[in-house]
């Protein structure tokens, strides 16, 4: 918990000045929105059905490891989703202020330009 206080604490004043050549911050992180930046601009949850996201996952994880399967790569990433839903220090969780972004048909493509057009509506 004292690790996580100070990387808040650094995201907040990063999103608070994040310099003059951004113009602007997006930071990703499960719990970004509702402990390190509750007032955020615009909330943004992207999401996937849980078998998708394995597959993605796996094929990113191929290079580095060929032996990695789609069964074991679920059950890693079922186990980290409820180890950060449970958690008692800023677990996962959203507000009445996110837009839901389901990936689960789309491309990478796809999916940014939907992002782009949620931000440029919301900023």
């Amino acid at each position: 918990s004292k690790v996580r206080k100070i990387i808040t604490r650094l995201i907040r004043e990063f999103a608070e000045n994040p310099g003059d050549e951004f113009g602007g911050s997006v930071i990703d992180g499960r719990d970004i929105g509702t402990v390190a930046i509750p007032d955020a601009v615009c909330k943004i949850f992207m999401t996937a059905d849980p078998m998708t996201r394995a597959k993605r996952r796996l094929e990113d994880l191929k290079a580095e490891d060929p032996d990695a399967t789609l069964e074991e790569v679920y059950k890693n990433m079922m186990a980290r989703d409820h180890g950060d839903y449970s958690r008692r220090h800023a677990p996962l969780t959203l507000d009445d202020r996110y837009i839901v972004v389901d990936t689960t048909n789309e491309t990478v493509e796809e999916s940014f330009q939907k992002v782009v057009e949620i931000v440029q509506r919301n900023v």
